[in-house]
């Protein structure tokens, strides 16, 4: 499941892995070009060239998040909506590979777009 990019590419790893999240989805963008739609309990996997980029995750009433990573390794991120009685707040965090490796073997992929 998680193999290895062919040489010069990487994988982006991006999760949502709660269930008690709303059910609205996540869309992710890859240097402003969206590449995958996420809901609760899924991930996605997509492959980025070398060099910087910037990561967006964008849920409808929430406020975006923006991410900088480099193409160089793969990169694991875990995306939560925490919410409150009256405001959700975005979170998203780095993973090492063997954190993300356990969150995923329980999640749906999506297809990238």
């Amino acid at each position: 499941m998680m193999s290895p990019a062919e040489a010069g590419y990487s994988y982006l790893y991006v999760a949502r892995p709660y269930a008690q999240q709303r059910s609205v989805a996540s869309r992710v963008f890859v240097d402003g070009k969206q590449v995958a739609e996420l809901g609760p309990m899924t991930f996605a996997r997509v492959k980025i060239g070398g060099g910087e980029h910037v990561v967006t995750i964008a849920t409808e009433n929430v406020q975006d998040r923006q991410i900088s990573v480099r193409g160089s390794q793969d990169t694991h991120i875990q995306y939560q909506l925490t919410e409150s009685f009256f405001s959700v707040s975005p979170e998203t965090k780095f993973l090492e590979r063997s954190e993300m490796k356990m969150k995923i073997h329980r999640l749906e992929m999506v297809a990238p777009l």
